[in-house]
């Protein structure tokens, strides 16, 4: 445990070694005999440096405290190991985290009440960023996967929809086609984005020449646009969760139109908490 200890002080097992005065070898061969007995490991090993997992510092903080004792010590290990303590950072797309994560978050919650979690909000590009300089766990966007530094952990079906007021013309209809909205106004997310891309693609075929009047990036500003009357959009399906959506209409488009939404972590992150079903957003996408 002492081996443990100096090295998530010094961040190098050499220095560890030289502090307790044993070699090298001996140092990885404690640290290595210390998370078969807890049964999770607590390094990432990349370019010959040691990066501490969410596990490690939570052994950690158990290890430092003057009076504890090793059942405890033990204890703390099973209980991380099931699921039952930690503290688990998100980082998603707005629309992600506002309209599609609260649900998610609460059935994790249930699941495993005595984990806390921080939820964060940033482009897809800053969500790529962050997860790869280890400052969350797990990152939530669009696919494709971008940067090196970043592995996929799940992706799942995410289904566009046509979003229209009650009060709109089409707004009972079961389905709609792309020649069923010529001439009407479009509420876009803008150019670049992966869901503008994908909706451009959908119609690109189509006979109509779409009037997109509006861009913005946030869905939560296109539904309230939608809502007062003033045009129509195409937003992912999860934003019928929004609030204010009883006065719009979500309508499922023929053909579909579909993406992708992964879930992100750093390339070799290895983290219990990541391995939750109850994090699984696919159910409410």
């Amino acid at each position: 445990m002492e081996a443990f200890r100096m090295v998530m002080e010094t961040g190098s097992v050499t220095q560890a070694g030289k502090l307790l005065y044993i070699s090298q070898p001996a140092v990885s061969r404690l640290i290595a005999d210390l998370e078969e007995h807890v049964n999770f490991q607590l390094f990432d090993r990349r370019k010959k440096r040691l990066i501490p997992t969410v596990e490690a510092k939570l052994l950690y903080d158990e290890v430092e405290k003057a009076f504890i004792g090793l059942s405890s010590i033990e204890d703390t290990a099973q209980s991380i190991l099931e699921l039952k303590r930690g503290h688990l950072r998100l980082i998603a797309m707005p629309g992600i985290a506002i309209l599609l994560l609260p649900q998610v978050i609460k059935d994790f919650s249930q699941q495993y009440p005595d984990i806390t979690i921080e939820l964060e909000s940033r482009t897809r590009l800053q969500v790529m960023e962050w997860i790869s300089s280890h400052q969350y766990d797990l990152g939530f966007a669009n696919l494709p996967l971008e940067g090196s530094d970043v592995e996929l952990h799940s992706s799942f079906p995410m289904e566009m929809v046509c979003v229209v007021s009650k009060t709109h013309s089409l707004a009972t209809r079961c389905t709609i086609t792309a020649s069923d909205l010529k001439d009407e106004i479009f509420i876009s997310y803008p150019r670049g984005t992966h869901i503008r891309f994908a909706v451009d693609q959908a119609f690109e075929n189509s006979i109509i020449n779409r009037q997109i009047k509006v861009e913005t990036r946030s869905s939560e500003e296109i539904l309230n646009l939608v809502s007062t009357g003033f045009g129509i959009a195409v937003v992912p399906r999860f934003a019928n969760k929004s609030l204010g959506s009883e006065k719009l209409s979500f309508i499922p488009l023929i053909p579909p139109v579909m993406m992708q939404l992964g879930v992100f972590l750093q390339v070799n992150k290895t983290c219990q908490l990541h391995q939750s079903a109850s994090l699984n957003p696919s159910a409410i996408t």
